[in-house]
C-alpha cells in the first residue's frame, strides 16, 4: 500500500510541479496540502495564487439534467429598509430562477431570533432559509443547490468551524475554520473573495456556522428553535442556533453551491460583547483560547469572475480528493 504523502512532502511536490511548468500537479498538491494542514496560510495562498493565475485549469463539467421538481424553498429575512428589502428580494428572484420559492419578509423583529421565528411560523416550504437582508446571492439555480445541500445535511451554511470554542465561529482559529463569502471589493471597484478554508462539496461535522445565510429543513427547526429569550437583539443567534443544532446530533454542513456577497462585514463592538456574555453564561464550558481568525482575501473585478474561480477551486479539490 502507498503511504500517504505528509505536508512537506506535497510542499516539495508543489515547488517542483512549478519548476516544471505543471501548474495543473501544483493545484493538486496543494489543495492535499491544505486539507492536512488547514492552518498554514502559506499553502492555501499559493493554492489559490496558482489557481488564480490559471483561469484554463478545473474548468467544471456541465451540470447534470435536474432530476425531477424542485422543492420549495422558504427565504426568511427581517428588514427595516425598504429598498434593501426590494433589493434583496429581487436577487433571490433571480438565483432561484425557475425554481419555486417564497421571501417571509418581517419588517418589525424585536430581534433576528423572534423575527426568525415569526417567519418560520409563516413559511410553507419544508427547507427553510434564512438570510440577511444585506446580501446578493451570486450562483443561479439556488433552489436545487439548496436541495443538494438538505439532502446530506439537516443544517447548512457557507462559513464555520469543525471546533466551537467561544462566542465566535472564527474563535478556534483558521485550522478548524470552513467555507468561504464574498464581500465588496477593499481598495477597488470589484468585489472580494474570503476564503477561511476551501470545501469543494457539502461538508458535515462543522459545530457552528456564520448567520448570513442559514439554509436548514423544516424538521431541524422545529427541533431546535430560536432562543428569542437569551438573544433578544441581533447578535449571537447564529452561533446559539447552530450549536444547538449540533449537539442535537444534527447534521451541520457547509456547502460550496450557494455563493453571497455580504455587504456588511460585522463588528465586535458592545452590543456584540453583551450577547456573548450572553451565550458564555449559557455555555460556560465553551470558553477556550481565542486564537487568530486568518483568512485569505482575493480580488475580483466582477461577481462573475469570481464565481467562476469558485467553481474551478472546488473542481480542483474534487479532482485532489480523487487521487
Amino acid at each position: 500500500m502507498t503511504p500517504t504523502p505528509d505536508f512537506e512532502t506535497l510542499w516539495a511536490e508543489a515547488h517542483a510541479c512549478h519548476q516544471r511548468g505543471d501548474a495543473r500537479g501544483a493545484v493538486l498538491a496543494l489543495y492535499r496540502a491544505v486539507a492536512l494542514r488547514p492552518d498554514d496560510m502559506r499553502a492555501l495562498a499559493h493554492l489559490c495564487r496558482t489557481l488564480y493565475e490559471h483561469a484554463e485549469l478545473f474548468a467544471p463539467p456541465p451540470a447534470p439534467p435536474a432530476a425531477g421538481p424542485a422543492p420549495l424553498v422558504s427565504v426568511v429575512t427581517c428588514s427595516i429598509d425598504a429598498a434593501k428589502y426590494a433589493r434583496v428580494k429581487a436577487s433571490f428572484a433571480r438565483a432561484f430562477g425557475e425554481d419555486p420559492w417564497e421571501l417571509v419578509g418581517i419588517h418589525d423583529a424585536k430581534s433576528l431570533c423572534e423575527g426568525y421565528a415569526r417567519g418560520f411560523a409563516q413559511a410553507r416550504g419544508d427547507l427553510v432559509v434564512f438570510s440577511h437582508d444585506d446580501v446578493e446571492i451570486l450562483t443561479p439555480g439556488l433552489g436545487r443547490a439548496i436541495a443538494v445541500a438538505l439532502a446530506e445535511a439537516d443544517v447548512a451554511g457557507l462559513a464555520g468551524t469543525t471546533r466551537l470554542a467561544g462566542p465566535a465561529f472564527a474563535w478556534s482559529g483558521k485550522a478548524f475554520a470552513r467555507g468561504r463569502i464574498a464581500e465588496p471589493g477593499r481598495g477597488h471597484a470589484g468585489v472580494d473573495l474570503v476564503v477561511f478554508n476551501p470545501t469543494p462539496r457539502v461538508t458535515p461535522g462543522m459545530q457552528a456556522l456564520d448567520g448570513v445565510f442559514i439554509a436548514a429543513t423544516r424538521r431541524a427547526v422545529e427541533a431546535v428553535g430560536f432562543d428569542a429569550a437569551t438573544f433578544d437583539g441581533f447578535h449571537l443567534y447564529d452561533v446559539d442556533f447552530t450549536w444547538r443544532a449540533h449537539l442535537a446530533g444534527l447534521r451541520v454542513a457547509i456547502t460550496p453551491g450557494v455563493v453571497v456577497r455580504h455587504d456588511s462585514t460585522g463588528a465586535f463592538d458592545a452590543k456584540w460583547e453583551h450577547y456573548a456574555g450572553r451565550f458564555l453564561a449559557k455555555f460556560p464550558g465553551l470558553l477556550g483560547e481565542r486564537k487568530a481568525s486568518d483568512m485569505l482575501r482575493i480580488p475580483f473585478p466582477d461577481a462573475p469572475a469570481l464565481v467562476a474561480f469558485c467553481a474551478r477551486l472546488d473542481e480542483a479539490g474534487r479532482a485532489a480528493s480523487a487521487g
